[in-house]
């Protein structure tokens, strides 16, 4: 009898220990039909637990692949009775990059629960602060819609530090289309829809070694770009364009590079005021973002830190001032960046003698992936960046970026109006019949134009969008018409329609 109930007591212990591992292995996972869907295609393939183990880690140490981690993860801990904490932290991961931040937050409070050892707790409850922050940060997204530049510069390897000439007619480069990162141009007529097919920027510009886009003057002549040198310095070069091609890079002196690293830079305005980042010691830590004023006889000065509210413990780099505003646009992966670098702005205080906190960017242009550069064009409406999206091509792909919030410029509508006879086309204006020309966008009335008897024609003022017009005549069908106009993409700042007229 003391046996049989000894024996009870000990599975009570065993069930006492291994029911919350089994309670716990079933409340990790978000309850929907993907989940199911996943957790189900992976049984079906056959997989072991430590070859999903294996490919989901694989996925997690990738740039660009993270969130294929999910469905092996999944069935991991909805297979496995011990679970280990390592897998709760790491779906958490995948659903971060994904852009599930409340399943992150949810997986990563389970995670701290479990983890054991101090360390890793206060880890983890530092993870959990930016996956709270890119949650806030995403539920307020901006009015901002991205445009993929298409085949002719994005590839299934990584295009980064896009800059584009303030007007819009030069598009540099950096991708690893080759064995090494190579630095690429493109060209387009000002408001076409595409750009051209990019080239190599040439050898005079291109090595053995990697070379990345460091910044680009306003009307792009000047090219600065930084590269890996075998000694494992990383210099600022700027190349010239002369004749339509970069020339022979030309280092940007010892005041400036360092044996330490150099990367992003820009000019001021005025052209009298280099901004660049540097590692060197002495900073706040990691890269910080200098200024060196140029001095007479055309050297640069001893580089200025530009202070506390630009420069933090993490790393600061790519400044860009922007020729509309004078804002200073930089990347830091601190100031509570929702995941490696993301892209910031400031401005000049005159009255305080310092730059201004800077304010976040927010979504969709920062995302949980690296976001180092912004480059925007003569319209504060568009700007360049490089990220890792759903749909992208593959790793980093390069995207116009339209701020709907302001204002774009109007492409004026001209139209005129005929009625069909047969085979032939007669003026409206050789009638008396009252006629109506109304538009609408979003099924809401855009507004009501008149027409011109005199000259038999309209004229519409209209922006980006899609459009219905509507031409009402007594005696005659109504016409509808439905046209798109595309973001700054016009061939020319004037459309023509011409409204054919039935008889009703």
């Amino acid at each position: 009898m003391l046996y049989f109930t000894n024996r009870i007591f000990v599975y009570c212990l065993i069930v006492m220990v291994y029911l919350p591992s089994l309670l716990f292995a079933q409340s990790k996972l978000p309850e929907n039909k993907q989940t199911s869907k996943n957790i189900l295609s992976i049984k079906k393939r056959g997989l072991s637990v430590e070859a999903c183990r294996r490919i989901a880690y694989d996925y997690l140490e990738s740039e660009d692949r993270k969130t294929k981690a999910i469905p092996y993860l999944e069935y991991i801990l909805d297979t496995e009775k011990n679970i280990k904490a390592a897998d709760i932290r790491s779906l958490a991961i995948s659903y971060y990059h994904n852009d599930q931040f409340g399943i992150a937050i949810d997986l990563q409070n389970e995670y701290i629960e479990t983890v054991k050892g101090g360390k890793l707790k206060k880890n983890a409850k530092e993870e959990m602060k930016v996956y709270k922050h890119a949650e806030i940060i995403a539920a307020d997204a901006g009015n901002v819609q991205l445009i993929n530049l298409g085949s002719n510069i994005n590839s299934k390897y990584a295009e980064i530090n896009p800059y584009v000439s303030f007007n819009e007619d030069l598009l540099v480069y950096s991708s690893k289309k080759r064995t090494n990162f190579n630095i690429y141009v493109s060209k387009k007529k000002k408001n076409q829809t595409l750009w051209n097919k990019a080239k190599l920027a040439g050898n005079l510009v291109n090595t053995i070694d990697d070379e990345f886009v460091a910044g680009l003057s306003s009307n792009g002549q000047c090219l600065f770009v930084h590269y890996n040198q075998y000694s494992g310095f990383e210099d600022i070069n700027k190349s010239m364009r002369i004749n339509g091609l970069y020339r022979e890079l030309d280092n940007m002196g010892a005041k400036i590079n360092s044996t330490y690293k150099e990367e992003g830079a820009c000019y001021s305005k005025s052209g009298d005021t280099l901004f660049f980042a540097s590692n060197h010691s002495g900073g706040y830590g990691g890269f910080d973002l200098y200024y060196s004023l140029k001095i007479p006889g055309g050297e640069w000065g001893t580089p200025i830190n530009m202070g506390v509210n630009i420069n933090t413990a993490a790393d600061e780099n790519y400044p860009n001032i922007d020729p509309n505003s004078s804002l200073l646009y930089f990347a830091s992966k601190g100031h509570g960046s929702i995941g490696g670098y993301d892209l910031f702005y400031t401005s000049w205080n005159l009255e305080q003698n310092e730059w201004n906190s800077p304010a976040n960017l927010g979504y969709p242009i920062n995302n949980t992936y690296d976001n180092k550069t912004i480059s925007f064009t003569e319209s504060p409406r568009y700007a360049y960046i490089s990220s890792i999206m759903k749909k992208g091509k593959g790793s980093f792909d390069i995207y116009k970026a339209v701020f709907l919030d302001r204002e774009a410029d109007y492409l004026i509508v001209t139209g005129n109006v005929f009625v069909k006879n047969f085979n032939n086309q007669i003026p409206f204006n050789k009638f008396d019949n009252p006629i109506s020309i109304s538009v609408y966008k979003d099924d809401e009335l855009f507004g009501i134009y008149a027409f011109n008897r005199k000259r038999n024609t309209f004229i519409l003022a209209l922006g980006p969008g899609t459009y219905y017009l509507e031409i009402e005549a007594d005696t005659f069908k109504p016409v509808k018409k439905k046209f798109t106009i595309k973001e700054n993409h016009y061939r020319n700042k004037k459309r023509k329609i011409n409204i054919f007229l039935e008889p009703d």
